[in-house]
């Protein structure tokens, strides 16, 4: 039985219930563990994992914001949020190599998140831009910056909202 990338990506929409209504915004990540890394040794060079992460960040978004368009209400969909956002933390990118931390977030509640996740920012002029330079269709999102610190440790977030959800 073929199993495809499109088949697998509805089943993780529906699985982390993307069009469910949540109090702040949740998180589904790429990957759920480093050991599935694995897989990719034999066809990506590592130096080339971030702009696969993204690439799939991006895919998991546009196919998320298509399935909310067909399955919400206008009013609904007027407050729905799809994105990614890419965490810079520079003890990970030391020890790896490459930015491990890709996730795609989603919300019913945008307006409010909107005003939490940052301000915007060029991501060319970033940290991150080294290892999503070759990216195409990240010009199709607008790039929010924002700086916290966990555990002692320097955290900068980059969370990316496609520009058709962004001017809504």
């Amino acid at each position: 039985m073929r199993y495809s990338v499109i088949e697998r990506i509805k089943k993780y929409i529906d699985e982390y219930e993307v069009l469910r209504d949540y109090e702040t915004f949740e998180i589904m990540p790429i990957f759920n563990r480093y050991k599935e890394l694995d897989c990719l040794k034999y066809f990506i060079k590592k130096e080339y994992y971030t702009s696969f992460f993204v690439d799939l960040a991006i895919m998991y978004v546009n196919l998320g914001f298509l399935y909310a368009k067909s399955q919400l209400k206008k009013n609904d969909l007027n407050n729905y949020l799809i994105g990614f956002e890419v965490f810079y933390i520079e003890e990970n990118v030391k020890e790896l190599g490459y930015l491990s931390d890709v996730h795609v977030f989603y919300t019913r509640k945008a307006k409010s998140i909107l005003n939490n996740i940052g301000v915007p920012v060029d991501y060319k002029q970033t940290k991150i831009y080294n290892y999503v330079k070759n990216q195409t269709g990240l010009s199709d999102f607008t790039c929010y910056f924002l700086y916290s610190e966990e555990y002692g440790e320097a955290i900068e977030e980059f969370f990316f909202i496609p520009k058709k959800l962004d001017l809504q």
